[in-house]
């Protein structure tokens, strides 16, 4: 089991794309894990996960794997996908409403593939 770093941990204020994760070298299931502090009173965060062909192309949204929104109160959630039907690329886009602070990040945990 390898660790992704989808969203490294920062304090988050703006709605932004996080840089492209090579899959190439994944296989099978892949769990995410969001974990957000709240963000402060009226602000908010959704975050989904998007894949592509390459890493600097069209990203669009994988269907199904997209976080339940983050508020005022702290969260911890994980999603699970197949790494096998995402395309090469994949990255979190999140936005973010209000003023929001919130302290966090997301993390990807794939399968090695086996070259034997």
């Amino acid at each position: 089991m390898q660790v992704l770093n989808l969203v490294p941990a920062a304090n988050i204020t703006a709605t932004a794309n996080a840089t492209g994760v090579d899959l190439a070298d994944y296989e099978g299931p892949m769990a995410l894990v969001l974990d957000f502090s709240a963000g402060g009173v009226g602000a908010s965060i959704d975050a989904k996960l998007q894949h592509a062909d390459t890493l600097g192309g069209s990203y669009t949204d994988v269907a199904g794997a997209v976080f339940t929104q983050v508020g005022n109160t702290a969260s911890v959630q994980k999603l699970v996908v197949n790494s096998d039907e995402l395309k090469q690329f994949v990255r979190i886009a999140y936005t973010v409403g209000g003023t929001a602070n919130f302290r966090g990040g997301i993390k990807g945990y794939a399968i090695k593939k086996y070259i034997g």
